[in-house]
Order: structure tokens, then sequence, then C-alpha cells
């Protein structure tokens, strides 16, 4: 059990962590991205459409799907705002993170926007569990052709 020092610098270093992970993936900054990611990392989409893995086992194969979304979003970055991070208090390596996106997609040039909820768990200052929970429904229609 950790003493309450510590269990207030591993949540605020945890939610640090994330907020930098965060920002790395509005600046498309992958060195950054692969630094936070355990090896081992797990990264679940658990609601994503027909066509989107739900689940990605390992850094490397976690990188390959992280650089594959900049070839599909118009402005360069999902613009990732509104966040929220907050530490469990029973266990400072699980966390949420809200926040909102809002992107133009290049498929179809339509405007994507959602609410996120993600939990991560964090294994020694590395993301190791990364599930983000959204509104497929939205993605679907943003990647919809036809009249907006």
């Amino acid at each position: 059990m950790l003493d309450i020092e510590a269990g207030v610098a591993l949540r605020r270093d945890n939610v640090d962590a994330v907020k930098a992970y965060l920002e790395a993936i509005n600046r498309w900054d992958f060195a950054a991205m692969r630094r936070l990611l355990h090896p081992a990392v797990t990264y679940a989409l658990p609601y994503a459409p027909p066509g989107f893995a739900r689940r990605t086992q390992g850094r490397e194969a976690v990188m390959a799907f992280l650089e594959s979304i900049p070839a599909t979003v118009v402005d360069g970055s999902e613009n990732l705002q509104d966040v929220r991070i907050e530490a469990f208090a029973s266990d400072p390596n699980e966390l949420l993170a809200e926040y909102t996106s809002d992107m133009k997609l290049i498929p179809t040039g339509r405007r994507y926007r959602n609410e996120y909820l993600t939990r991560l768990t964090m294994s020694e200052g590395y993301i190791l569990h990364f599930r983000e929970y959204f509104d497929p429904i939205r993605l679907v229609a943003a990647l919809e052709s036809g009249p907006q």
C-alpha cells in the first residue's frame, strides 16, 4: 500500500502522462506516443463500428494503427479538447479521461465531432491499457458519402 505522499505523487505523474499522450495525439507526435505506451499495451475501442479493430495488442501494432489515422483527417489533428483527467482514489494507476474531438475527415470532407470517455491503466509510468468509449453512430455518419 502506498503512503499518502507517494500516492499523491503517483496520481500526479500518471495524470501528467495521460495529458502528455493526448497532447501528442493532437500534434501527431508519434515518438512521444511510443514513449508513453507500455510494450504490452492493449488498445481497446469496445464500441467501434464494423471495419475498425476493437482490440489491438502490443506497442508496435498500436503504433501502426495510430500512424494510419492522420491520413484520414483533413485539418491535421483530432483536435482533442475539453480534456479532464481523474485518477481513482483507490488506485492511482487507474484513470478516467474525458474529452471531445472536432475534425474534418478526408474520405468524405465531413466534420466529425465526438465525446469520449477513456479508462486507462498505468504501469511504471506507461499506458498499459487504453479503453476508449465513444458514440460510433457519429463516426459512421461522418464517414458516409452523400449530402451532408
